[in-house]
């Protein structure tokens, strides 16, 4: 209830605004706040695929990245804040737009909003090491808006 509350007061206030200026900083969690307005079915945050080299060497790491909303529900100026590899920021980039913020109602975003969204990538061990309270302990990544991608370590057998 108080994100939906934030939410519809970042929403009035950026309405109120006559002219269209540079990205706003986005809210704490407000990928989720836009996501969630009313339709939360509307915005399907699928989750990155796990770097199959990384996964392979046995490789956590995180992403941080920041991107623009356009009133049109396009992604814009995506920019690596954070990453411990590039190839966690790749995935984390190739996935945002396939969110489908286009599914959005018109209107739903006045102007132009920076967001800001946390990828964790975590290989599950079987001793809790992928909750969120272990991956926020270890993580080097800055944001609240979180996505976590679990994956297991691929091993290959010869035959």
């Amino acid at each position: 209830m108080r994100y939906l509350t934030v939410g519809c007061v970042v929403l009035a206030l950026t309405a109120c605004q006559s002219t269209l200026g540079p990205p706003q900083k986005a809210t704490k969690n407000s990928a989720k706040q836009v996501a969630s307005e009313e339709k939360s079915d509307v915005v399907n945050r699928i989750t990155p695929l796990y770097p199959v080299a990384a996964a392979k060497a046995g490789e956590m790491g995180c992403a941080t990245i920041d991107y623009v909303i356009t009133p049109s529900l396009e992604i814009e100026k995506m920019t690596i804040i954070d990453a411990t590899a590039k190839h966690f920021a790749q995935e984390a980039m190739n996935v945002i737009p396939k969110w489908g913020w286009s599914n959005l109602d018109e209107g739903v975003i006045t102007e132009p909003l920076l967001m800001r969204t946390r990828f964790e990538y975590c290989l599950k061990n079987g001793e809790g090491n992928c909750t969120e309270e272990a991956v926020n302990r270890r993580t080097s990544c800055r944001g609240d808006d979180t996505m976590f991608v679990v994956g297991s370590r691929v091993k290959r057998y010869s035959f």
